[in-house]
C-alpha cells in the first residue's frame, strides 16, 4: 500500500513540474534520475 502511495505523490509532484516548466525534458530526466537512484538503494540493500 505504501507503494502505491508513493506513487501517486511521485506523479503529483511531476504533474507539477510539468506544469511550471512546460518542458517535457526537464521532467523525464527528473523521473529518470529518480529511478536510477532507486534502483541504486534497492541493490545495496
Amino acid at each position: 500500500m505504501t507503494d502505491i502511495g508513493l506513487i501517486v505523490v511521485d506523479s503529483i509532484l511531476y504533474g507539477i513540474m510539468f506544469a511550471r516548466r512546460n518542458n517535457l525534458w526537464v521532467v523525464w530526466l527528473a523521473h529518470l534520475l529518480g529511478d536510477i537512484f532507486g534502483l541504486l538503494v534497492l541493490m545495496s540493500v
